[in-house]
């Protein structure tokens, strides 16, 4: 990843690289998750969403993991998803809303 940003984030004892996410892709996870559409689809955008910002090989061993059972569908699509957006927002400078 050279000297692109990243933030390492531990999922249940290893340690993986992500990207930032950018803002029009997190809220596209809003809007989907909002929409009232099918579960899957926010499942779908989430995944998506992870796997861009780890990078292949990154997301085929945390998949590998999750078929295992190793991890959790809700390790992966609540918990980490999460962790990398508050993580982000920690990284952001205040904006000029900020009190």
């Amino acid at each position: 990843m050279g000297d692109e940003k990243y933030y390492t984030i531990q999922v249940k004892g290893t340690a993986y690289r992500f990207r930032p996410v950018p803002d029009d892709d997190i809220a596209r996870v809003v809007a989907v998750a909002n929409m009232g559409a099918s579960p899957v689809k926010p499942l779908k955008m989430i995944m998506k969403t992870l796997a861009t910002s780890t990078g292949p090989e990154q997301w085929d061993a945390i998949t590998d993991r999750l078929i295992k059972g190793e991890l959790s569908v809700e390790d992966v699509s609540g918990k980490l998803f999460k962790k990398l957006i508050d993580r982000q927002k920690a990284d952001q400078p205040a904006g000029d809303d900020a009190e």
